[in-house]
């Protein structure tokens, strides 16, 4: 329906939306009534209940169930299309919103999105808000309202939506007041908002069998004669009158005195209509079709229709059709004069509008005689007021009043948003309260999140409602807020994987991990106390636990060595010398990291012996090839150095028993270190070390090359001589053993002299009694000699044991006989973590710490190569930082402490909760090797 439009020279057709349009001044100057109707429809009346308003009238002025309507304007809160009949003076009003089906099916495919973000009863609410001001429109502008429904019970939440408009009503009295005032209408109206408390009519549909016809039956089936005064539809018209009375007068909707209701029903004449179209309603196309196949059949007889005279047929038939009743016709074939049947809602609806037009209507009911206001406006004043109450209904509320009105609207219609809200408020207090249930000062991330999920569990049990998700956001914010106002802990990781108990603080004034400068300065402290032996073991302390890798690595032994051993020998490994006086740490991104890995490892390969220039001659054999295994004499070993390497020997090392193992003493070619360190050692790096620049972290397979850390991670100390280590007692004088693995195991070595002349030792017949020479030399080319190893793991709490393999502890008998050797340690991959095998400490993880050695008293090296790698491929490996393995002194006890912590370019390696394979953190194998002792002779 166009918004305004003449459909003859007086007829309108208009909506409400557009009324300012319409061109009152040509109406005419007759009173006029005003008959609304709304309701709910089903999906096949295309969102029209006003079919028979177009056939009591004859003309499809509303667009029947006929025709399509098209789209509904959903953009519009409500779509009111309005008729002027000005032949029967009437002004008819249909309204279509979110009870109409198809109205509300094209509304909910428009608010999708919407739907993924608020709930259903949320959005229903805005579409029933909007529905309600168009009807609380069209109670203020009518006389007379139709309620129509496609079945014949009556709905009750119609109740619940009366009584709001009715409440509403009465507080926008005095705004509609103030808007009526400038019109020429009577006082009544001005100050009751309205020209008079419309009457309500009721339409239903049926499509009961027993209610399709129209016929009165004189029995009932058992013998009695039924009444004949009226037929089973209006029987049920009857009793839903007095049914919907009954509800009405029980909720208040209606009253006594009809000036004080939202509306009035008549009491003295019908005011249910049920219509019995079944075909109609169900299927209104399928009707047609029908009444088209009754035209075009003809009647079946036994014999043959002679075709002559089936003309005749077609016109008789259509006589009939004209001789049948107005409901029997579709709306747009029917004429005003067809409604004269006895049961039709012409005539229905004519006696209420008769009276309207004529004496006006008197709903009061009672002893008390009160007097009904009525009026009857002109359409040029109607047209004049709808436009302005229009827009007082839908535009913005320009003041405090008007606001208030629309909002108890919205507020009383939401009762189920309103019930979740008062709901949800009363437990908002009862969560938040077990939240802050036995609250320490400051706590954690994780503390607070646990405690923010039994807020929300206490919330969830009680809380309900649309109103749940607006609530429980606000309980996140208030716990989250509580939290961040000084509860906070700062949570900085230490570098064994606990955080920081102190509140949140800055470490120093320049501390890029917080912005907020004003936090107070102090130290990361975890509170958590561990016990660490020194450097050589001798001694015991207490520690705190490490956030930085220099208290960690360094700092902590450096502090024990004026009481212990800091006046012992000690081979130095190569640290950062600044020659400028001024020093940087490097800038290392990742990207860079992994490129220059790449480098160091090409330039490391280009250093292999046989590719450098200087050479000297020296012997050495890695006792890993004795086991088949690949063996390097550089700082980080690949393979294809060990390759280079077994194809140069003569003669492979084997191994002959499970006590001893044979190597070869011969010439080999490696590359002389160019440079050496601080100590005089020769301990040289692969080019030039930066004086300027530092190595940030630990030095690892990944460093940069030239960068060299600023202190020492690893500490390898001499205890003294070999005879501090007896092997039927064991170590003595270091606390903290476990008993029965305090030994170090024999490793028994059988060396083959390939060149006696570089000997005379040994041929002059002043072999040491250590020594042993094998049955098959007896010239003394082959003897052996034994060397004792540890490998001691150590737990935070200062427990401190032996292994005898990668997964044994290292156990002696009572007398102390040790069984084991160390073939399993110098041949395969130690764990770095192993369970701590005290008691009471089943979840403890030790670490490998320390690695003691005891040298025999032989022309020949002990040489140590430590490579550790501390997480899963493809993390890096940790070494010392020398060049090629370190010489260890004849007839000593050595003692190499390994890092406490192991820090990479992305961070620290945190030991883990519970001990892990040996193939993830492990002690490389090649660690010991034996080089030839070379005389000043030779």
């Amino acid at each position: 329906m166009a918004p305004c439009s003449k459909i003859n020279r007086e007829e309108i057709s208009f909506s409400v939306s557009s009324l300012s349009e319409v061109d009152a001044s040509t109406l005419p100057r007759d009173k006029v009534c005003i008959v609304s109707i709304f309701g709910k429809s089903s999906f096949l009346a295309n969102g029209c209940k006003a079919f028979l308003i177009d056939e009591a009238l004859g003309k499809n002025i509303f667009q029947g169930m006929f025709t399509d309507p098209g789209e509904i304007n959903i953009d519009e809160p409500a779509d009111i299309q309005g008729f002027y009949h000005p032949e029967s003076r009437v002004i008819f009003l249909h309204l279509i919103g979110s009870f109409d089906t198809k109205c509300l099916l094209q509304k909910c495919h428009s608010i999708e999105n919407e739907l993924k973000e608020k709930t259903f009863l949320e959005v229903w609410s805005d579409l029933q808000c909007s529905f309600s001001k168009a009807l609380l429109l069209i109670f203020h502008l009518s006389h007379i309202i139709l309620v129509a429904h496609p079945t014949t019970t009556f709905d009750v939440s119609y109740i619940h939506l009366f009584q709001t408009l009715d409440s509403v009503r009465q507080k926008a009295v005095p705004c509609l007041t103030d808007l009526l005032r400038s019109f020429p209408i009577s006082q009544d109206w001005v100050q009751a908002g309205r020209p008079c408390s419309p009457r309500v009519l009721f339409i239903f549909q049926t499509n009961a069998p027993e209610f399709q016809s129209e016929s009165i039956d004189s029995s009932d089936g058992t013998g009695k004669t039924r009444s004949k005064k009226f037929p089973p539809i209006k029987r049920l018209e009857h009793a839903l009158e007095d049914q919907i009375y009954r509800i009405l007068r029980k909720s208040r909707v209606i009253t006594n005195i009809s000036g004080n209701s939202l509306f009035a029903v008549p009491a003295n004449q019908e005011f249910v209509y049920v219509t019995s179209k079944k075909s109609l309603i169900v299927d209104p196309l399928g009707y047609l079709m029908n009444q088209l196949k009754e035209c075009c059949s003809f009647p079946k007889s036994p014999g043959e229709m002679d075709p002559s005279k089936s003309k005749s047929y077609l016109l008789n038939r259509r006589g009939s059709i004209q001789n049948q009743t107005a409901n029997d016709l579709p709306a747009f074939a029917l004429t005003p004069e067809d409604g004269a049947s006895e049961h039709s809602f012409k005539a229905f609806l004519w006696q209420h509008i008769d009276l309207a037009l004529s004496k006006g209507f008197d709903d009061n009911v009672g002893r008390n005689i009160v007097r009904a206001y009525f009026e009857l406006p002109t359409a040029q004043i109607w047209f004049q007021i709808a436009n302005k109450l229009k827009n007082w209904f839908f535009m913005e509320p320009k003041d405090s009043r008007s606001g208030a009105v629309m909002s108890l609207l919205k507020t009383t219609l939401d009762i189920d948003v309103r019930f979740s809200e008062g709901r949800c408020a009363k437990v908002l207090p009862l969560a938040s309260a077990a939240y802050q249930d036995n609250l320490p000062t400051h706590y954690t991330l994780d503390y607070h999140e646990r405690k923010l999920n039994q807020a929300l569990q206490v919330f969830a049990m009680h809380a309900r409602g649309p109103a749940f998700q607006q609530f429980a956001q606000q309980l996140e914010e208030d716990c989250e807020r509580l939290w961040q106002n000084g509860h906070q802990m700062c949570e900085f990781r230490s570098l064994t994987g606990n955080h920081c108990i102190n509140p949140l603080h800055r470490a120093s004034e320049d501390d890029e991990d917080v912005d907020d400068k004003t936090l107070p300065i102090m130290p990361h402290c975890s509170q958590v106390k561990m016990l660490s032996a020194c450097d050589c073991g001798r001694r015991q302390a207490s520690r705190e636990d490490p956030f930085e890798v220099k208290a960690a690595n360094y700092s902590f032994y450096s502090s024990l060595h004026d009481d212990c051993c800091g006046k012992l020998e000690r081979i130095k490994f190569p640290v950062f010398t600044s020659t400028t006086g001024v020093s940087r740490p490097a800038q290392i991104s990742p990207v860079q990291a992994h490129q220059q890995s790449e480098e160091t490892r090409r330039k490391r390969h280009e250093s292999q012996p046989g590719r450098g220039e200087s050479q000297v001659t020296t012997t050495s054999m890695s006792l890993a090839l004795s086991f088949g295994q690949p063996g390097s004499s550089d700082m980080f070993p690949t393979e294809e150095s060990a390759v280079e390497l077994s194809q140069g020997s003569e003669e492979s090392p084997r191994q002959t028993s499970d006590q001893e193992v044979i190597i070869s003493l011969r010439e080999s070619k490696v590359t002389e270190s160019p440079e050496k360190c601080t100590g005089g050692e020769k301990l040289g790096v692969l080019r030039q070390p930066s004086t300027t620049e530092y190595l940030p972290g630990m030095l690892h397979s990944e460093s940069p090359l030239g960068l060299l850390p600023m202190f020492p991670s690893w500490s390898l100390i001499c205890l003294g001589p070999s005879s501090l280590y007896s092997h039927n007692i064991g170590i003595q004088e270091q606390p903290g053993f476990i008993p029965g693995t305090n030994f170090l195991l024999p490793w028994d070595v059988t060396v083959k002299l390939e060149h006696k002349d570089r000997w005379p030792t040994v041929w002059d017949g002043k072999r040491p009694h250590t020594w042993k020479t094998k049955k098959g030399g007896k010239d003394g080319s082959q003897f052996t000699v034994k060397i004792f190893i540890g490998v001691e793991y150590e737990c935070p709490r200062g427990h401190r044991f032996m292994c005898s393999a990668p997964d044994k502890v290292l156990r002696a008998t009572s007398s102390g006989l040790v069984k084991d050797n160390a073939n399993k340690i110098t041949g395969n991959d130690m764990p770095l973590y192993f369970p701590c095998p005290c008691r009471g400490s089943k979840h403890q993880v030790a670490q490998l710490i320390r690695i003691h050695v005891v040298t025999p008293k032989a022309p020949v090296h002990v040489t140590l190569n430590p490579r550790v790698q501390a997480a899963p491929p493809p993390s890096p490996v940790f070494s010392p930082g020398n060049s090629e393995p370190v010489k260890l002194s004849q007839s000593a006890y050595w003692v190499l402490r390994l890092p406490f912590v192991y820090q990479g370019d992305q961070g620290p390696y945190l030991p883990p909760k519970d001990p892990v394979p040996v193939e993830v953190c492990h002690l490389l194998k090649g660690t010991y090797d034996i080089a030839e002792q070379i005389s000043e002779k030779s």
